[in-house]
């Protein structure tokens, strides 16, 4: 264990801060213990929770990443193929895929963009196509890819040539992963998509460009997760972000923009957003018409959130959870809770 003292000195005692005057930080192996029990033997505060939680528990979830299928809109070979060029068979895709069940196979929270729908930055305005199969079939139809066999099962074909709807889908072997893309495969399947499962490690599919298939813009579809963070994180969707050789795109092939995804306005939102001082009421306005043109244009679809649950006892107060941070990590802040 670690025992801490109050610190006489800390700059924010005049403040009454910290609270406690002692704190117990305990090591213990969690097999066949339940956070109840723990609990019970006087522990106030435990990260992360294991096992039955007590009924008067506090439960902190604290996002640390979210999970998202990356469109491949722009490939760096012009001559490659690239259905989801079109923001119709982008929505049409979404449209196919039952997120709530993929977050509930995967054991994630339903995402429904790249901040928690807790934040001060989510945009409840900025909603994502929803599960509705038929509809996307209609939108596939004017987008040019027919149903010649009326066979829901077979894949598509161009209006008025050979091709078929066939994309491959990049995926590591990550059990959780596995499983969400196989509900996306199966979705997808339905509305006349072929896709084929390209399960590699993610230090292989997810390799720097040009070599690695994803940040080499040489996919049509890759689903991975990204780290979580308490700001929108816009701007790797810039189309300044955009991988390939330089000086032709300025990032070379250290850009996060693996989709090739290029909006003006959303650029313009964006960078207006992270140049914006805090507390400025036009930050909050353009990170949210940022979110709103993704919403619409689809670079990504956002799948599930993972994180870690915390729980602390009903009598300490003032304990938040935040993005990936443990649920101590304002600990200086927490109290007993009084009537």
């Amino acid at each position: 264990q670690i025992v801490m003292q109050r610190n006489s000195a800390y700059f924010r005692a005049g403040e009454g801060k910290p609270y406690y005057d002692r704190l117990v930080f305990r090591f213990v192996a969690t097999d066949g213990q339940s956070a109840a029990e723990w609990m019970a033997s006087d522990c106030q505060v435990i990260d992360p929770a294991v096992g039955e939680l007590p009924n008067e528990a506090q439960v902190l979830y604290q996002p640390a990443s979210w999970t998202l299928l990356l469109f491949g809109i722009q490939p760096y070979d012009a001559g490659r193929a690239n259905p989801f060029a079109s923001q119709t068979v982008r929505q049409a895709a979404a449209m196919c895929i039952d997120r709530p069940a993929v977050a509930q196979a995967a054991g994630g929270e339903l995402a429904e963009a790249y901040v928690p729908s807790n934040s001060p930055y989510y945009d409840a305005q900025a909603v994502l196509p929803g599960y509705d199969p038929e509809a996307a079939g209609g939108l596939l139809t004017s987008a040019g890819w027919v149903d010649e066999d009326n066979d829901p099962t077979t894949p598509r074909t161009a209006q008025g040539g050979a091709a078929t709807l066939s994309v491959n889908l990049y995926v590591s072997p990550e059990a959780r992963l596995q499983a969400a893309a196989s509900l996306i495969q199966q979705g997808l399947a339905d509305c006349g998509f072929e896709v084929r499962l390209e399960t590699r490690p993610a230090a292989e599919s997810l390799a720097a460009g040009p070599d690695g298939p994803v940040f080499g813009r040489a996919f049509d579809l890759a689903l991975f997760a990204w780290q979580a963070s308490e700001t929108p994180p816009c701007a790797w969707m810039l189309s300044s972000e955009i991988p390939g050789d330089y000086p032709t795109y300025m990032k070379g092939w250290s850009g996060a923009n693996a989709a090739g995804y290029a909006n003006v306005e959303y650029d313009r939102a964006c960078s207006s957003a992270l140049t914006a001082l805090p507390g400025e009421s036009s930050m909050l306005a353009d990170y949210a018409q940022a979110q709103r043109r993704l919403a619409q244009d689809l670079p990504f679809l956002p799948l599930f959130w993972q994180g870690r649950t915390s729980v602390a006892s009903a009598e300490v107060c003032d304990l938040t959870a935040a993005d990936g941070r443990l649920a101590w990590w304002q600990i200086e802040q927490a109290r007993e809770c009084r009537d």
